[in-house]
């Protein structure tokens, strides 16, 4: 049996706010016992039995300083709310460490669960093999998809000799093919209007996704409140989102769309490929050659991920074409490829690459430039922005690195306070934006992050200041 530790870490102005007696009820136990609670409903829901894995949870002193509360597993760390958020009690103490745990489970759980040796596998002890194992093992945890199969399918493709970037590519391959996603929604009361719904939901997800969403099942749950609805992805149960019965469309919609990138699975994006390859077939073809089904699966997936729409798919892939050449596009079926002297990407680049997707995916969006500002800016197309200052900037280049600190992520996720509450959206530096983002979007919800680039020159910007 493996036993795997994770830490919670209280914050000063919370523990100062308990011992001042502003916080009623504060039961230290029913913390520890709802976040071993659910862990444990995570790594069953991901298949790994909890039989063979004992979580020990903690709170621990050296809190942080202006968060509510940090989660540690390992050298991981995740952090959550900043302490001004809000009114602390206990309920929304409870609430915000389950969220905070389901958003970071892919961190925290693939940590927990690096060097576990699944039962009946004989692992690879070649250190290349491990990190693809713990590597699909965060993928798949992120996904909801069933661990033991994924690290016995990579496990596979080791044992028949794959090696650098057939390796990867078949780690994806894994990952595609493990599970088909399956979502249930439930609210406290679904009758009489679920059935209809469901089918303008799939429609509405699909206008503004560009996902073709598997078939959705709404339920009732009578323990829910009226203003609460949960998502179950796979075996998944999401925390609770918020709920309007007088606009359960809407809510709805919202509480699917940050999921969105859960539902990217090969199938859909298949579909997607399918359907253009009937009008632009050289298009498709020309994509999937140069770069791999696995290479354009992983850009799209990045792009979902943000909750850029990938409706229009042509101009997705004439923009990965235009990397390192231009394409040309005369009619709607065939596509030409010129050669530039200008790289966008290292030619030593691996295929599948972190660094290679980031920067395909970034190339994109600058060719999506006119749908994300005008989607921005609104009817009006008028977009209200706070770029971001040399500090943030500074902090930004530190990011992914051991020299990114508690202080760091403050400094960066205020600034992301400032955006919200002046209904902007933050603009930094091409190289910084993915960095931004990614400090920001658990704060934040569904944060919107530009680079200078990506601004349209037909939408009228409004520089509201520097962050």
């Amino acid at each position: 049996m493996a036993r795997r530790g994770l830490l919670l870490r209280l914050g000063s102005a919370l523990q100062q706010a308990h011992a001042r007696g502003e916080i009623r009820v504060w039961h230290e136990r029913s913390l520890v016992e709802t976040l071993g609670a659910e862990i444990r409903s995570l790594f069953v829901a991901v298949g790994v039995p909890a039989a063979d894995v004992a979580v020990d949870v903690a709170i621990s002193a050296n809190p942080p300083s202006r968060f509510l509360f940090s989660l540690e597993a390992d050298d991981t760390r995740c952090f959550g709310p900043l302490e001004d958020r809000e009114p602390i009690s206990m309920p929304n103490l409870l609430q915000h460490v389950r969220t905070t745990l389901f958003v970071h489970r892919g961190e925290l759980l693939g940590q927990m669960l690096r060097r576990f040796e699944y039962p009946g596998l004989n692992a690879p002890a070649d250190a290349c093999a491990r990190a693809a194992i713990d590597g699909a093992t965060v993928s798949a945890v992120q996904r909801g998809l069933r661990v033991p199969q994924v690290v016995e399918g990579v496990s596979a493709g080791w044992s028949r000799g794959l090696r650098g970037n057939q390796l990867a590519s078949h780690v994806e391959a894994v990952l595609a093919t493990a599970a088909e996603t399956t979502c249930r929604i439930a609210v406290k009361s679904a009758e009489p209007w679920a059935q209809p719904c469901a089918r303008s939901l799939r429609e509405k997800l699909f206008e503004q996704t560009g996902l073709i969403f598997p078939p959705l099942e709404i339920m009732s749950d009578p323990t829910l409140s009226p203003q609460s609805c949960q998502l179950m992805i796979n075996q998944l149960r999401a925390p609770c989102a918020r709920f309007n019965a007088d606009d359960p469309l809407g809510s709805l919609t919202s509480a699917l769309r940050s999921s969105a990138s859960m539902f990217a699975t090969a199938t859909a994006i298949d579909a997607s490929l399918g359907r253009l390859t009937a009008s632009s077939p050289m298009l498709v073809f020309n994509a999937i050659e140069r770069y791999g089904t696995s290479v354009v699966h992983l850009v799209l997936r990045r792009l979902i991920e943000e909750q850029v729409n990938v409706r229009d798919l042509r101009t997705i892939l004439i923009a990965m074409l235009e990397v390192n050449g231009s394409a040309s596009a005369p009619d709607s079926q065939f596509v030409r490829i010129l050669p530039l002297e200008a790289t966008l990407l290292e030619p030593g680049d691996p295929e599948n690459s972190e660094q290679r997707i980031a920067a395909l995916a970034e190339h994109v969006r600058f060719g999506l430039r006119e749908q994300l500002s005008q989607h921005l800016g609104g009817a009006e197309r008028k977009l209200r922005t706070i770029h971001t200052g040399p500090a943030i900037e500074e902090r930004l280049r530190r990011f992914g690195t051991p020299g990114f600190s508690e202080n760091d992520t403050y400094e960066v996720m205020y600034a992301a306070r400032a955006a919200q509450v002046a209904n902007a959206v933050l603009v930094t530096s091409r190289r910084l934006r993915r960095s931004l983002w990614e400090v920001i979007r658990h704060e934040r919800p569904n944060p919107s992050v530009l680079c200078d680039e990506e601004i349209s020159p037909f939408v009228s910007e409004s520089v509201l200041g520097t962050a």
